[in-house]
């Protein structure tokens, strides 16, 4: 599985960003979203809502998709140091499949203290008619030069259950 995401702000209340995502032989999407915070900015749990479009691969096809989320993080302290926590409900309408697919995923992880840090990730997705799928992924960040390396071991269950490894790198431009 390859990803790629980035995303930008492009004004103070508008981020800007695409996501791509293939898994060889399967299936894939090619998404460009805009996300709008709402509510106020000092607020300690920050809300956004994010619109997106683009394209998905299904049975070697490319159709439209379409995806509306609502998403809310928050900043935690404790005694390791200082991170974050976040959820995100998503509806994505993939125009080839006959039903939306609902997603619910949260994600913790600490962004300072430690040179070693904890990220957890947990990703489900509901289609009707469809096993519940789920991935788990606990891993580590370290900071290289300018970016944060993340390495994770991923258990995830679908139409059947797969353990592997993942590797990130987030970079600040």
């Amino acid at each position: 599985e390859t990803k790629l995401y980035g995303e930008y702000g492009l004004l103070p209340r508008m981020t800007l960003g695409f996501d791509l995502n293939d898994i060889r032989a399967k299936s894939a999407h090619a998404l460009m979203f805009a996300r709008f915070p709402i509510g106020r900015a000092d607020n300690r749990t920050l809300y956004a809502v994010e619109l997106g479009v683009g394209k998905h691969r299904y049975q070697m096809q490319w159709a439209p998709m379409y995806k509306a989320a609502l998403a809310m993080g928050r900043g935690i302290e404790n005694r390791w140091g200082s991170g974050w926590m976040g959820a995100e409900l998503a509806y994505e309408v993939r125009t080839a499949l006959p039903e939306p697919t609902i997603k619910l995923d949260f994600v913790a992880g600490l962004s300072s203290g430690p040179r070693i840090r904890p990220l957890v990730k947990f990703e489900t997705a509901y289609m009707a008619d469809q096993p519940f799928s789920w991935a788990l992924t606990p891993g580590i960040m370290f900071d290289v030069r300018k970016s944060t390396w993340v390495i994770g071991i991923e258990g995830r269950s679908t139409t059947q259950r797969t353990i592997g490894i993942t590797f990130n790198i987030w970079r600040n431009f």
